[in-house]
């Protein structure tokens, strides 16, 4: 049996080769040009033979030219409702699994208790204290650092996720159902035929997007315990005493970024981060997957024998290669970029002029840790809309759907 990764690379290899113009339709390009068409008519004039459509008729220019049009239409229609339902409807889902988890990875509230609960001499309790509130910074530094790259990291893991799936569905739904089409299927010169095209079925594609909830539930702690280190870093040399301002909350921050993002760069990069290894997915799945075993490769069929296992394991090694690409990683950069911003904003909104000691800054950051991560704070819906606008982003999704990465 062909293995389900060489079978899907070799069908994206193929259709690679005859969708050049996909790109251009979902915007990447110029000109618009569906590359599906192509599938359904041919590439060049000697094809048209091969597809069953003759010149005249069917296959005039005229015709030729409509059906183009639609095929434009309606990969452009698909393209945009992926993101849509990526933006509006997963996202938020997934959002509050992050807010849950990351509340807890980097809660600030027993560090609150004990300092309120501490009792004794001045001078016997100064220096339990004094170590309260640095970790209570750096703590609090923390939350609102691992937000800032959290946020984004979930929310292009998840519109790269739903524009492999969404493009796969697509090209189910256009070359698996033709839907009539003359000729649609008389292509003897396809490298992959179209009985030999992988139809994900509902479980497959469930437990592709399950990758996603490894992110807020498994990567949260990695992720803040990483920016405790740049915390601590960071703020090493700055007292608990010392005045600050709203650009040398941010300049920690920034600074704190960096050194998270080196850090991960050295750990494997994100998708060390953000998914399971292969061992890892075997163990975290089994805590809460019950389905019975897939054996659908064993029953008669006209489409190829392969399991649910093998179409997830093609799905992930194309969601890895893209997250492992300089265009993800653009991507991203941007992101944090327009978070870090907003951050900023809303600091110096709250701030003003103002300049405080860190250790009074402290509640002042945790306010804007929480305006960007719960659903009601006053900057989360703003920066999720303007990174989805990003160029950066915009390009991702069309270059993923395009049969990237």
């Amino acid at each position: 049996m062909q293995s389900a990764l060489s079978l899907v690379e070799g069908y994206r290899q193929y259709l690679q080769r005859h969708v050049g113009s996909l790109a251009l339709a979902v915007g990447v390009g110029a000109a618009g040009a569906s590359g599906l068409y192509y599938l359904y008519h041919g590439v060049v004039e000697q094809n048209w033979a091969p597809l069953g459509l003759q010149e005249g008729g069917y296959g005039s220019a005229a015709a030729r030219q409509q059906a183009q049009k639609e095929a434009d239409e309606n990969l452009a229609s698909h393209f945009v409702s992926v993101q849509s339902i990526s933006d509006t409807t997963t996202l938020p889902q997934m959002l509050e699994e992050l807010e849950r988890h990351l509340n807890r990875a980097a809660s600030l509230d027993a560090l609150i208790l004990q300092l309120r609960q501490l009792r004794g001499p001045p001078e016997q309790i100064a220096p339990v204290k004094h170590a309260l509130w640095r970790d209570l910074a750096e703590s609090g530094f923390a939350r609102l650092a691992a937000t800032i790259w959290l946020l984004p990291l979930l929310q292009l893991l998840l519109r790269v996720q739903l524009n492999i799936l969404g493009r796969q569905l697509f090209v189910e739904s256009n070359l698996l159902e033709p839907r009539g089409k003359p000729g649609a299927w008389k292509a003897a010169r396809l490298a992959t035929r179209p009985d030999q095209l992988v139809r994900v079925g509902k479980s497959a594609q469930e437990q592709f997007l399950e990758y996603a909830h490894y992110l807020p539930e498994r990567s949260v702690q990695a992720a803040v315990d990483r920016q405790r280190v740049a915390g601590f870093a960071v703020l090493e040399s700055t007292e608990l005493a010392q005045d600050m301002d709203a650009s040398q909350v941010f300049m920690l921050l920034e600074e704190m970024s960096m050194e998270f993002e080196e850090a991960v760069k050295l750990g494997g990069g994100w998708t060390e981060l953000a998914l399971p290894s292969e061992e890892e997915a075997h163990r975290y799945f089994a805590s809460f997957r019950r389905a019975p075993p897939d054996n659908s490769a064993l029953a008669p069929s006209t489409q190829i024998a392969i399991t649910d296992e093998e179409i997830v394991k093609a799905l992930v090694a194309e969601l890895v290669q893209v997250m492992s690409g300089a265009p993800f990683a653009a991507a991203l950069k941007a992101s944090v970029k327009v978070t870090l911003k907003a951050v900023y904003d809303l600091l110096c909104a709250e701030l003003g002029e103002q300049h405080l000691p860190l250790a009074k800054m402290v509640p002042r950051v945790s306010h804007v840790g929480d305006a960007l991560l719960k659903p009601d704070g006053c900057i989360r819906q703003p920066v999720l809309e303007t990174i989805a606008s990003l160029p950066e982003v915009k390009d991702l999704a069309a270059n993923v759907y395009s049969f990237g990465p």
